[in-house]
């Protein structure tokens, strides 16, 4: 029969170029909504179909901070800033890191993995608000000072970000007074 081919296919003898499949039709704000709601194990499964959205990936950091699922909600931020660069200006990136850099140590470690690395000058303002936060742990603060010591970290930080690594690491006031 020549149902479904056109005249021009059927007088040339060649058949109609095959249909695309169907697409998936895109995640729209309702479902990020909706699966949000739900909690991360329902934006897992859109994490899945859709890698690099950044709505989702800010649903996840926020519904694992919330479960307290602090080293998943470091990936999530970690995705969220290679997907957006935009995305450590976030309250919720903030509160993700403080809830990690204030629990377990293997917490602390991904917080500041992810604050040295993907979130670039935003990771190190970041650090920066932590050490004059009240309540840090001294260790913690150690370690936030050992990480921005370490070059390749300070070659994030923004010219302000620098100028108060900097006054924080000098002694004297004579020579803070020079720096500025």
């Amino acid at each position: 029969t020549h149902a479904g081919r056109s005249p021009a296919s059927r007088a040339s003898g060649t058949a109609p170029p095959p249909t695309p499949p169907p697409t998936e039709r895109s995640i729209d704000d309702d479902d990020v909504a909706t699966a949000s709601a739900s909690g991360s194990a329902a934006l897992e499964r859109f994490a899945t179909k859709a890698l690099k959205d950044p709505r989702i990936l800010h649903a996840l950091v926020v519904a694992y901070t919330h479960e307290d699922k602090h080293d998943a909600a470091m990936g999530a931020v970690r995705r969220w800033a290679t997907a957006d660069p935009t995305a450590g200006k976030s309250p919720d990136v903030e509160r993700a890191i403080v809830a990690a850099a204030t629990g377990t140590p293997a917490d602390l470690d991904a917080a500041i993995d992810v604050m040295e690395g993907p979130l670039g000058s935003d990771g190190v303002d970041l650090m920066l608000d932590l050490l004059a936060k009240p309540g840090v742990a001294n260790a913690t603060k150690t370690r936030l000072n050992k990480s921005l010591a370490k070059p390749e970290v300070r070659a994030h930080a923004s010219p302000a970000a620098a100028l108060a690594i900097d006054l924080k690491a000098t002694k004297t006031c004579d020579a803070r007074y020079a720096m500025l």
